[in-house]
Order: structure tokens, then C-alpha cells, then sequence
């Protein structure tokens, strides 16, 4: 398997190269967004300080948007549980302000502003996490973060086949289209204490 052939290593190795085009960093990403599906996968990467390495490429490519989403994938999956929080919290206020940046460099992106947010959410049930998130100025963006999904269009043909009385069939075919618009915003003064 790819774990047991050192995959993980090889597409770890990858990620430090500055010659490379961000092509091959997406690619190596998303074979480590793949490994990190499972718990074996996720210990390898923990292993081998994959968190760190995961972070610096982002660092390096933060206007790549597939090396951002990829690498905060990888990320996600491997903060699952308190025991994988330790590499994240050894990175310190660094990982909040490279999440940051990623928010600021891909302003609507959906997919990169759910990751950043799932990400410090999961490391705020921390004390150490909380306080990373403080210091690294993570609250104020966070809280700015508009989640909205504009004009989303859902279609489709639906038929209805009923059987009426013996024989006789009777279908009707109508198209559908529902327009969703979700939009949550954060207002106002947001107290926070530090003890």
C-alpha cells in the first residue's frame, strides 16, 4: 500500500521544494488529503511533522488557491481528536496568522473560509488553541467571516407515474428550480476576556 511503501514520506518530501511548480505541490497535497482519511494515514503525517511541512508550503504558495484548499484539507483532517492537537498547538500563533493570510489572499472562496473556520474551531477547545487564536489576531477575522451562498440554483425534472383505476397510466413531468440564499453576518461589539 502506499502508507507501507513510505508514500507519505515521498509526498511530505515534496513540499519543501522551492523549485517546484505549485502543480506538483497541489498534487502531493491531495495524495495527503487522501492518506489522511484514515487513522493510520493521519499518524504517519503527524509522524513525520507533516502539520509543520503542510503549513510552510501554504506559506509559500498562499496565492495558489488548490495548494490552499488542499493543504487546509489535510490540516482538517489531521486536528480530528485531542490527542493530534499537540503538533498543531507546537506551531503556535504562526498557524493562525497562515490561516489568516489564507482568508485575506482568497476573499469568497467558500470552501478555503469553511476550512480556516472549521480548523480554529477545532483548536479553540483548547486553552493553548484559544490562546494561539488571541494572539495571532484570529477573533476579529473570524468573526467577519460572511457565509453566504448567492443565487444557488437547484434543478431539475421530476415525474410523477401513478396507475388510476386498472390500466390507464397517467405521468406528469415538471421542471423544478429553487433558488437558496443563506446569509449570516456577525454585528455588533464582541467581548472577549482573557484570564
Amino acid at each position: 500500500t502506499f502508507l507501507k511503501a513510505g508514500g507519505t514520506s515521498v509526498a511530505l518530501g515534496f513540499l519543501p521544494s522551492t523549485r517546484l511548480p505549485a502543480s506538483h505541490l497541489e498534487v502531493a497535497l491531495a495524495l495527503l488529503l487522501n492518506v489522511a482519511f484514515s487513522s493510520e494515514g493521519v499518524s504517519s503525517i503527524l509522524e513525520a511533522g507533516g502539520v509543520a511541512i503542510v503549513l510552510e508550503s501554504m506559506r509559500r504558495y498562499m496565492e495558489c488557491s488548490l495548494v490552499q484548499r488542499n493543504g487546509l484539507g489535510v490540516l482538517w483532517n489531521l486536528c480530528d481528536s485531542e490527542e493530534h492537537w499537540a503538533a498543531f498547538l507546537r506551531e503556535g500563533s504562526a498557524l493562525v496568522s497562515t490561516l489568516l493570510r489564507t482568508l485575506e489572499h482568497h476573499p469568497g472562496d467558500a470552501r478555503i473560509e469553511d476550512s480556516v473556520v472549521d480548523i480554529l474551531w477545532d483548536l479553540s477547545s483548547t486553552g493553548d488553541g484559544q490562546s494561539n487564536i488571541i494572539q495571532g489576531g484570529g477573533v476579529p477575522p473570524i468573526l467577519k467571516v460572511r457565509v453566504s451562498t448567492r443565487g444557488v440554483m437547484l434543478r431539475g425534472k421530476v415525474t410523477v407515474r401513478m396507475e388510476v383505476r386498472g390500466n390507464v397510466m397517467v405521468e406528469v413531468q415538471a421542471e423544478v428550480a429553487v433558488t437558496l440564499t443563506v446569509t449570516v453576518e456577525v454585528k455588533g461589539k464582541v467581548m472577549i476576556k482573557v484570564r
